[in-house]
């Protein structure tokens, strides 16, 4: 039943587990061979810096395998449910049949392989970068620490990962299968509106059709806020700390990895936000073309509400990212003596970079909805 050959949007959950693991197979390998060195032979000052890269290793694991495995499993619950919804009336069949949800979820186990799929290639990333990773720590403060292959982050990383999102979709989708079959052939529910966008179209019930519209769509699927806001504030604050690295003369290495996430993780939420948007409106923008309304007006009242929600993520990630680096910063105090202070030229060059990515990306959703055509409406 399903083809994830045919689901393009998986592919942000390869790149999400990519960059995930990729940077938890470093530190977590860097942080157990840390672990192995005698620090009882170190004097004060070393013994500081190995409680320091100790503490640093741990964060960064605990960021980037918390942060980004939230985000992935939110992006991957949120592609089942779509799946569901979209192909409800044949499961609806299915169960029509006799067939049980806990069967027919069953295969919904395969979305545990583009987990899997992403957590391979990050794992062996990561650990063929990691001798880059070793080689700036390995800077004589302390013993040299020597790359070590640690079988336990296998299993971390990839192992535990495909067991646990393979478990978790194919609950979710006995979850989202307890319907009667008949509301499933038919369909009903298809326009399922939440309480909160409701609340806001009766209070705006008098506001011009086109803005009460806007707020509709806007909040009528908070999953696709959140993941406009997760591309503001990871590409705000992923980049803006790369700079901040660069400020006070940390390794480059570390700022280029910084600056790779935050473009990822602001690129696949704000395309897969999108996206949905566009795909799951495409009737009814039909519909709308078909009473007059001009691109322009289509293209403000779909996709206009959610450039605020942008850039509220990118003014928050903007203050994480100093208060972050303040904080990984005094894990060395006792080491280093370095101040941190915010970077205004760096603040308004990724401001400006992220400008120009977010209304490019508009750009062309725009340009899809531009060629959705009237016979659409036929098919509602």
């Amino acid at each position: 039943m399903i083809k994830l050959r045919d689901n393009k949007k998986l592919i942000g959950v390869v790149i999400l587990c990519f960059a995930a693991v990729f940077i938890c197979a470093m530190f977590m390998n860097y942080g157990l061979d840390l672990n192995a060195l005698n620090n009882a032979m170190l004097d004060e000052a070393a013994q500081s810096l190995f409680e320091a890269q100790k503490s640093m290793s741990s964060i960064t694991v605990t960021a980037a395998g918390g942060v980004m495995g939230a985000i992935t499993l939110i992006v991957l619950l949120f592609i089942v449910n779509r799946f569901i919804y979209e192909n409800q009336s044949n499961m609806g069949v299915l169960k029509a049949m006799g067939y049980p949800a806990f069967k027919i979820a069953v295969s919904f186990l395969k979305f545990g392989l583009v987990v899997l799929f992403g957590c391979l290639i990050g794992y062996a990333a990561g650990m063929a970068f990691s001798p880059v990773v070793y080689g700036v720590f390995n800077d004589g403060a302390l013993p040299d620490v020597i790359f070590t292959f640690h079988f336990e982050v296998l299993i971390y990383l990839i192992i535990a990962p495909f067991i646990v999102f393979s478990a978790l979709s194919y609950l979710y989708a006995v979850l989202k299968l307890k319907r009667p079959p008949l509301d499933m052939i038919h369909q009903s529910q298809k326009s399922k509106t939440n309480k909160l966008s409701l609340k806001l179209q009766n209070r705006d019930i008098k506001k011009p059709f086109l803005r009460n519209l806007k707020t509709t769509m806007l909040f009528n699927s908070l999953a696709l806020i959140f993941f406009v806001f997760i591309a503001g504030f990871g590409f705000a604050g992923q980049i803006q700390i790369a700079i901040l690295m660069i400020d006070i003369e940390m390794d480059f290495t570390f700022a280029a990895l910084n600056l790779t996430m935050g473009f990822i993780l602001g690129l696949v939420a704000l395309i897969l936000a999108l996206s949905y948007v566009v795909n799951s409106n495409s009737k009814y923008l039909s519909l709308l073309k078909a009473y007059g309304y001009t691109d322009s007006e289509c293209n403000r009242a779909l996709l206009g509400g959610y450039r605020i929600i942008a850039y509220i993520g990118f003014a928050i990630g903007s203050v994480y990212q100093l208060f972050f680096m303040k904080f990984m910063v005094s894990l060395y105090a006792d080491t280093f003596d370095v101040a941190v202070n915010f970077n205004i030229p760096g603040f308004f060059i990724t401001l400006g970079a992220f400008v120009a990515f977010y209304e490019l990306a508009m750009l062309y959703f725009k340009r899809n909805i531009n060629k959705i055509p009237l016979k659409e409406i036929m098919q509602v």
